[in-house]
């Protein structure tokens, strides 16, 4: 089994990428670690199916990710598939014994394993900020106009920069 994780921030250019693996023959598993994502390959539904708790996923992440990863391999029937990991995602397997600033336990799993990562992350910051702030429009039409909320602009930076200074440590 070879998954390969692309992790990235939102309008990062992952879901563009998704699409393009997904129409080359290569599964592309999107936002599978978020919790309200529905398909059965997602993280949330094989907890429920394979029936663990909190209790056992906080002592043994490790083998709860093994299994979960078994569990999507068999589902795409595919040694090589992806997954697209989103920034908010990414401290899910930390349990209560995370520190603020600590190198996220997944990133460690990761390594550990040697699989691939790509990590998508902008190189101007303070652009991808702003861009998360504009209304998305349909059809390539003009932008409307937009209040700038610099205070969420420097939220969105320091995160932005925390979280891929985590990703490459």
């Amino acid at each position: 089994m070879q998954p390969v994780f692309i992790v990235a921030a939102k309008a990062s250019g992952a879901r563009e990428l998704a699409h393009i693996l997904n129409g080359n023959g290569v599964a592309c598993l999107t936002a599978a670690f978020d919790i309200d994502n529905r398909y059965d390959y997602a993280l949330g539904q094989f907890l429920r199916k394979a029936n663990v708790g909190a209790a056992e996923f906080i002592a043994s992440p490790d083998q709860v990710l093994d299994d979960y990863l078994s569990h999507c391999a068999t589902l795409v029937r595919a040694e090589r598939f992806s997954f697209e990991l989103r920034h908010h995602s990414i401290h899910l397997f930390n349990g209560r014994a995370w520190q603020f600033g600590e190198q996220p336990h997944l990133v460690s799993y990761l390594r550990q394993r040697q699989f691939c990562v790509v990590h998508f992350h902008r190189r101007n910051l303070f652009e991808h900020s702003v861009r998360l702030q504009m209304p998305q429009t349909a059809g390539g039409g003009e932008t409307p106009a937009v209040n700038l909320d610099i205070r969420r602009c420097e939220r969105d930076l320091k995160l932005l920069e925390r979280t891929s200074n985590l990703m490459a440590g």
